[in-house]
């Protein structure tokens, strides 16, 4: 489950498209081919994974299960954390 407490605490070795994200933006075109690339990646596994009906779906899912990451994490642990990781994994079921 991408949503959990644990994997908000796991910032080193958890999903990396949350902690660089707004870093790559900044950065060279190297940085963002190397983004886009584990984007389109990770896109194709929820796809086929989740036999999802195209691409933009499994896009408007990433960026659910990512910004809600990211958000969980900026909050720190509590209530609104909680709140928001156990939402996202009863909509997304992710």
């Amino acid at each position: 489950n991408y949503a959990t407490k644990e994997h908000a605490r796991a910032m080193a070795s958890g999903c990396p498209i949350p902690l660089l994200s707004a870093e790559v933006a900044r950065g060279s075109d190297a940085w963002r081919d190397a983004l886009r690339a584990g984007v389109t990646k990770t896109t194709k596994k929820l796809t086929d994974g989740l036999n999802l009906k195209d691409e933009t779906d499994a896009l408007v899912l990433l960026s659910t299960l990512v910004g809600g990451l990211l958000i969980a994490r900026g909050v720190g642990e509590g209530a609104l954390q909680d709140k928001l990781l156990s939402g996202i994994t009863e909509r997304v079921q992710a």
